[in-house]
């Protein structure tokens, strides 16, 4: 179309003035935002990094709030404490994505949507994976799902993480990062194979006893076929989803299904934010896709506009250029 050329040509014409690719182009758009949409790690806040959102970002995100503009979340992780850190500074963030699109969220922490794995994939990785190791080699998984014993925090959805000998490295991972406490099993057999949002694999890619990521992916992708998706997080994760499911999915069920305040939003009256490749499809979608500033190669491509980067607070001038100012 010719809205998606226009959008290929401007991805491409980023320069080195951060904000400025498609600035006039954009202008009778970006006026009309009614919705701010930013990825967690890497975006709003530094990667794994435990520190309260910056000054600058909480002050924009505030300001778009007064004027009725929705606030909301994509993120990879689950809800957690984490969360309630950015509630703390942002109380007004709405029903957000989470789980890489595999679930909405409502701040009451109810899920509002959810996508599962089908039986078949779930039994397909458990059986791969059984007694976390892959060809002899270690390797360790999370699923996350509903886990009703756990307790009705955060909608009950939990990590179950394949723990034959005790807790691991990975369990301390989750819990240094702020998402809820791990459920762990000696087994997977344990799960509803019907209630399975994503899984998460991790390995060590420099240590010899692990089993290659690389090698996982591929045997996955060929595994699953058109039933899930597999997706390469580099050398020491992937993470398998429900067919179709990925943030810009995730977004446009959100979007579309009156989740903010009943009403129904296009995604052409969206700002979305982000750095790595998981934010692709989302900011292809909307009608304003910002990457900061050190993003990965993808994102950059697929964005209409570079702002600042993350440590320089590219969250609070993104929503200045393209809400507040506009």
């Amino acid at each position: 179309s010719v809205v998606a050329a226009a959008h290929t040509a401007f991805a491409r014409f980023h320069t080195s003035i951060v904000g400025q690719p498609r600035r006039m182009f954009m202008a009778a758009a970006v006026s009309s935002v009614r919705v701010v949409i930013s990825d967690f790690d890497g975006t709003l806040c530094p990667f794994g990094h435990s520190k309260p959102i910056s000054a600058a970002n909480v002050a924009a995100l505030t300001a778009a709030h007064e004027r009725n503009i929705h606030v909301s979340l994509a993120t990879g992780r689950i809800p957690g404490l984490w969360l309630d850190r950015v509630r703390e500074q942002l109380p007004f963030v709405g029903p957000s994505v989470f789980a890489n699109g595999a679930l909405l969220v409502a701040p009451d922490g109810g899920v509002l949507a959810s996508s599962t794995l089908p039986p078949s994939a779930v039994d397909a990785v458990r059986e791969y994976t059984a007694g976390g190791a892959i060809g002899g080699r270690k390797v360790a998984v999370l699923a996350a799902t509903r886990w009703p014993e756990a307790g009705p925090e955060y909608g009950s959805v939990r990590y179950v993480e394949l723990a034959p000998d005790g807790p691991t490295w990975v369990t301390a991972l989750i819990k240094s990062a702020g998402e809820p406490d791990v459920v762990r099993v000696a087994d997977l057999a344990v799960l509803d194979t019907a209630g399975v949002f994503k899984f998460v694999l991790f390995t060590r890619a420099d240590d010899a006893d692990w089993a290659p990521m690389a090698d996982a992916v591929r045997h996955l992708r060929a595994a699953l076929g058109e039933t899930a998706t597999v997706v390469d997080c580099g050398p020491g994760q992937c993470e398998v989803l429900p067919a179709g499911v990925q943030k810009g999915a995730g977004v446009a069920r959100l979007l579309a299904g009156g989740y903010l305040g009943g009403d129904v939003v296009p995604a052409a009256a969206a700002l979305a934010i982000g750095d790595a490749e998981n934010d692709v499809e989302m900011l292809r979608l909307a009608g304003v896709g910002a990457a900061v500033g050190g993003a990965k190669p993808a994102a950059l491509a697929a964005a209409d506009v570079v702002v600042a980067s993350c440590a320089e607070d590219g969250v609070a001038e993104a929503v200045r250029k393209y809400v507040l100012e506009a």
